[in-house]
């Protein structure tokens, strides 16, 4: 970019951010000279309740767009930054303001309620509600809420929700360049995934907890093995979020990265104690209960794609008990199970997503195919929980080469991130083939070098 360009841009930039900010204080100086004139009934004259719409969250997705706008405008005014990851930040600004519009438009949640019960749970001392089913660490540290109300926690675990979003493309793209992608490729990528996305949109519709999730594992597998302590710290917080991620501390483990491992074993000890010093091991008791009962809380639903839900909505569609097929789903575990630890191995073996030969190498080889099983080896398997393989399904894009391979990779994505969501059986189970059709292509293309891949074609296009 030439001189002139470059004037023109931070100047322009920098007007921008003058302007925000000369709002902003605008705002902020009338605003509170009215609260502290007339008292906060002067507000009440001032603001409308729109049709279908709750106030509170109005008012949030407007502040997240204005401060995410503002913080975008602070960022581009370093050139150095600007240069770099500008693209990045300009993407993740897009994807905040789409989802922040459309997020506004919504007037009923689904799951955060389970979160505000589990929480008013702890604080009577009751047991948790059987559909919770999640570590009790997450209701522990909403229980200071409770007093607040329903909107306030919604609101509050709405609104990290959105602001986690930023997050993920920012990792997520982080985490393509340390694969080997290129920084300009990875954030198209990125952006591309991000903006059409079916498990992404219900888990804000939800108020899920998959992206908090989903940015702990990218965060210890990105400290990893520089910052172990923060790495192990990452997946021992997911954990306690949410129970599956345990199975991604077996390449650590069996890597023996016995200070990774040690600092991970006493931050899960660490943030249990934060449960068990305020309200004693019940809270575990009680999840390990709903856990052992989960299918009797949930019953048999079409969009629940998981291994459990195919076979017990198979026999009930024939006519038989549920639990006919206990041994036929832990048989299928079990050879799902086989299948991921040899595609895992095969992949290490092979370096098949990482060919350097830095430290941690195995581990990053190997973390991409277990979030498979992650998935697959989960006893619901909800459309949201898509969320957490995004990396993997970018990933295989380094082992495709031939039409063939392009095609049913573009079927997999297709049924997994971009169909809508609904309850037919057993079409809707294209959720639960689409994984097992991208363990099947890693395994294949496992052992084939790199050159003329899909992905070297696409990093020669977003370069010219």
């Amino acid at each position: 970019m030439d001189e002139g360009k470059t004037s023109l841009v931070e100047k322009s930039l920098s007007l921008a951010l003058y302007l925000w900010s000369g709002a902003s204080i605008f705002f902020v100086f009338c605003n509170g000279a009215l609260y502290f004139w007339k008292g906060p009934d002067a507000f009440h004259r001032l603001i409308q309740r729109g049709p279908f719409s709750i106030t509170t969250l109005t008012f949030a997705s407007v502040a997240v767009v204005w401060s995410s706008l503002g913080a975008a405008l602070v960022l581009l005014q370093n050139r150095r930054l600007r240069t770099r990851h500008g693209l990045t930040v300009i993407c993740t600004l897009l994807l905040l303001l789409l989802y922040a519009n459309i997020l506004r438009e919504r007037t009923a949640y689904g799951d955060v309620g389970a979160y505000i019960r589990a929480a008013r749970d702890l604080v009577r001392g009751a047991s948790l509600d059987s559909r919770y089913l999640y570590p009790p660490f997450l209701a522990t540290i909403l229980t200071p809420l409770a007093r607040c109300g329903d909107t306030t926690i919604g609101g509050v675990c709405w609104a990290a929700n959105l602001l986690s979003l930023g997050l993920f493309v920012v990792l997520l793209r982080t985490a393509l360049v340390r694969y080997g992608f290129g920084n300009r490729l990875s954030v198209l990528l990125v952006f591309l995934l991000v903006a059409i996305n079916a498990p992404i949109l219900r888990t804000l519709l939800y108020v899920q907890i998959n992206l908090h999730v989903a940015n702990l594992i990218l965060i210890a597998l990105l400290a990893f093995p520089r910052l172990p302590f923060l790495s192990a710290a990452a997946l021992a917080l997911a954990v306690h979020l949410k129970a599956s991620p345990i199975v991604l501390a077996l390449p650590f483990v069996l890597n023996r990265n016995w200070r990774w491992s040690a600092w991970f074993a006493a931050m899960l000890a660490a943030f249990a104690g934060v449960t068990v010093g305020a309200y004693g091991w019940q809270p575990f008791l009680d999840f390990i209960h709903n856990v052992r009962n989960i299918h009797d809380a949930n019953g048999i639903v079409f969009r629940d794609t998981s291994v459990d839900s195919f076979f017990r909505s198979s026999a009930t569609a024939l006519g038989f008990s549920p639990q006919v097929v206990l041994w036929p789903i832990l048989v299928a575990k079990l050879g799902l199970l086989a299948a991921v630890l040899l595609t895992m191995v095969r992949v290490e073996r092979n370096r098949a997503f990482v060919r350097d030969d830095q430290p941690g190498q195995n581990v990053r080889n190997a973390v991409p195919v277990l979030l498979l099983f992650m998935l697959l080896g989960s006893p619901l398997v909800w459309e949201h929980h898509a969320v957490f393989v995004a990396l993997t399904y970018l990933l295989v894009l380094k082992r495709l080469a031939t039409p063939g391979e392009c095609v049913w990779f573009g079927a997999a994505y297709v049924l997994e991130y971009l169909l809508p969501t609904f309850d037919f059986y057993p079409w809707s189970f294209g959720r639960l083939l689409s994984p097992l059709i991208l363990l099947g292509l890693i395994y294949a293309t496992a052992r084939r070098s790199e050159d003329d891949t899909l992905l070297a074609r696409l990093s020669h296009a977003s370069a010219s």
